[in-house]
């Protein structure tokens, strides 16, 4: 028998956040799959609230693992603060999802959490915590303890982020000894600092250690660690002054006015991080990401919460955690393409397979990459179009590619170069290659209703060739022409156009396409059958028209929409006999199958086959063969699908 396709598993629409992974569509998801999910979606939508957003501000420190006594109580801490606002309101911290697992490791053992109480952590504003017992009866020294601490999440400026997993572990000893030893250490400190003197402030001396470290009042001017490390924390800070906001207005939401002091060439400030130190706006810290010399502006990466004054004393240090490469404010842009400042690179292609982010402005929050420089316009063209097109008031940064891109790409896009790609668009259809282009596809197989053709009609007769296993001549399945009849169409009620064929065959519900009659060319769907010679249709407007009768007028049968075969249903077949029969869409073969008639069977039942997708409007033919050494024939309709 030939192949037969089967289609594995459910393909129905798994349910939200489902922890199935049985099939391809759920592990890709629903896309209204949360974060709290594990399918791509889910997976994706955590990638996205994690590099992204106002959830970037969150700072988290965990407190240290330490060695414990039995019975002993250690706290657990995970302190959670906005660099901008301070520690996360209780409000806004979620341990609900929290897993916390402790446990032990005797003698070298695996860990396990047999025998021991698990702890309960709590929230307060910026604190997840808990004050933990090691129980004498439960521990005991020598055992190690391990805790890992899991899914606490924090809303931040309203996006969610997620901390990572945290863990602690120490020994479990006895402390007296350790306490003993302490006490001796102390006692020979104590012996060393009183044999040793604090040198004078920038004293040039090398000979006690008390030299070496200096004096806490040593200035930039001595050699000792208290001086080069006044040397390293003056390096680092730029310049210092107060903002004149000239006219009270220099300063906007994205910009400070520097005072005389500052340097007088462009760009001597970028990249460089500000810092209002007092005055309004105090605490708030921005990256430089132009800075105009002649009116001593610096245009910062976002906007201020507090828009600085004549009051604000300002800070720029060096921006230590900056990767940028270029970044100011452009020159302009179009659909797909973005003009840097004048300070970019001047080679062509020296940013090609980079990203470029537009951090604020017109087209604010869209990132794309590089494909083309020019180093003489500045222009970089963008491997998709912008949503919003960027213009000479949009800030950029060019930073190195990150590993993806979180743009979705176009539908059915046939790039395979970032993971989106691969993912695909959630409005791709059967025309793609991406996950979600095969889940749609596989969905539409699995559960789009079922067709017959021919419709409410007997089947199409297919004979063999006169010699055995010879395709005979092809029958045409879907696709006849027919030339219209030379009278006039007629308008039976409304816009309804009926129309004048001798013998048309077709019935209520079929497809044609009807060429050369100017006002009614195109497909249409049978409405009504008065007779054999007429057929009636609904073309939206009815125009009087009457065909010459030749080949210039017809009308073909089709199917209107993409479709496969799945099924042949034998109706009649002539003898007994092996039978094969070869489909073909538009003369090409696009799928085969075999039946039997013979004494015990008649030959007559449905007969799997599967074809490739089929382009709508095909003309879709049959071929027959045989073991006998006469015109078989065999009488058939097809089972399809619509995509």
């Amino acid at each position: 028998m030939g192949d037969t396709k089967r289609i594995p598993g459910d393909f129905s629409k798994p349910e939200v956040d489902s922890s199935d992974n049985i099939t391809i569509n759920q592990a890709i998801g629903n896309k209204s799959d949360t974060v709290a999910g594990d399918s791509l979606i889910s997976s994706t939508k955590r990638i996205e609230a994690a590099v992204g957003g106002a959830a970037g501000h969150l700072k988290i420190n965990q407190s240290e693992s330490q060695a414990v006594e039995e019975d002993a109580i250690i706290s657990f801490g995970i302190s959670l603060f906005d660099t901008e606002s301070g520690g996360i309101s209780s409000a806004n911290i979620d341990i609900t999802g929290i897993s916390a697992v402790l446990e032990k490791s005797t003698g070298g053992a695996a860990f396990s959490v047999a025998g021991i109480t698990q702890p309960t952590f709590s929230k307060a504003t910026g604190l997840v915590s808990v004050d933990y017992r090691f129980l004498a009866g439960e521990w005991e020294i020598g055992d190690i303890y391990k805790l890992v601490v899991s899914g606490i999440t924090a809303i931040v400026d309203g996006d969610t982020a997620y901390i990572s997993i945290l863990v602690w572990s120490n020994v479990i000893t006895e402390f007296q000894n350790i306490e003993t030893k302490i006490d001796t250490i102390d006692t020979v400190v104590d012996a060393i600092q009183a044999s040793h003197v604090v040198p004078t402030a920038d004293s040039a001396d090398n000979v006690e250690v008390s030299d070496v470290a200096g004096n806490k009042t040593d200035t930039i001017d001595g050699n000792s660690l208290v001086s080069l490390n006044q040397n390293i924390k003056q390096s680092l800070v730029i310049i210092t002054g107060t903002s004149p906001n000239t006219a009270g207005t220099a300063n906007t939401s994205t910009r400070i006015e520097l005072d005389a002091s500052a340097s007088a060439v462009d760009g001597a400030y970028d990249p460089a991080e500000v810092v209002i130190v007092a005055g309004t706006g105090i605490g708030q810290s921005r990256c430089i990401w132009e800075y105009e010399g002649a009116t001593k502006y610096a245009s910062v990466n976002r906007d201020w919460k507090v828009i600085p004054d004549d009051t604000s004393v300002y800070m720029i240090k060096l921006h230590s955690g900056d990767t940028h490469v270029n970044e100011g404010v452009a020159q302009g842009g179009a659909n797909n393409s973005i003009t840097l400042n004048d300070l970019a690179a001047s080679q062509n292609n020296v940013y090609q397979g980079q990203c470029v982010y537009i951090v604020a402005g017109t087209g604010a929050d869209q990132t794309r990459m590089i494909i083309s420089y020019n180093g003489t316009s500045k222009i970089a063209i963008v491997e998709s179009d912008w949503i919003v097109n960027p213009d000479s008031t949009s800030i950029y940064s060019v930073i190195p590619f990150p590993g993806f891109i979180h743009g979705v790409p176009s539908v059915d896009s046939a790039a395979n170069v970032l993971m989106r790609d691969v993912i695909g668009n959630k409005d791709d259809t059967h025309n793609g290659s991406s996950l979600a282009a095969i889940a749609h596809t596989l969905n539409e197989d699995a559960h789009n209703p079922s067709k017959v053709y021919p419709m409410m009609k007997v089947g199409v007769t297919v004979t063999s060739a006169g010699t055995a296993y010879t395709l005979g001549a092809a029958a045409i399945i879907v696709g006849t022409t027919q030339n219209l009849d030379n009278a006039a169409t007629s308008n039976p009620s409304g816009t309804i156009t009926r129309v004048a064929m001798t013998s048309h065959n077709y019935v209520v519900d079929d497809y044609v396409r009807i060429v050369g009659m100017d006002d009614v060319s195109g497909p249409h769907q049978v409405v009504a059958v008065s007779d054999a010679n007429h057929f009636d249709f609904d073309a939206g407007v009815y125009t009087a028209q009457t065909p010459p009768g030749d080949a210039s007028e017809t009308t073909t049968d089709i199917i209107p929409e993409d479709f496969d075969i799945h099924y042949v249903s034998i109706e009649a077949l002539s003898a007994n006999g092996v039978y094969e029969l070869v489909v073909y869409d538009d003369g090409v073969e696009c799928g085969r199958t075999r039946f039997t008639k013979n004494a015990n069977q008649d030959g007559t039942m449905d007969i799997p086959i599967q074809t490739i997708i089929i382009t709508a409007e095909s003309v879709i033919t049959a071929k027959l063969s045989t073991d006998n050494a006469a015109g078989d024939t065999a009488t058939i309709s097809v089972f399809y699908h619509l995509y």
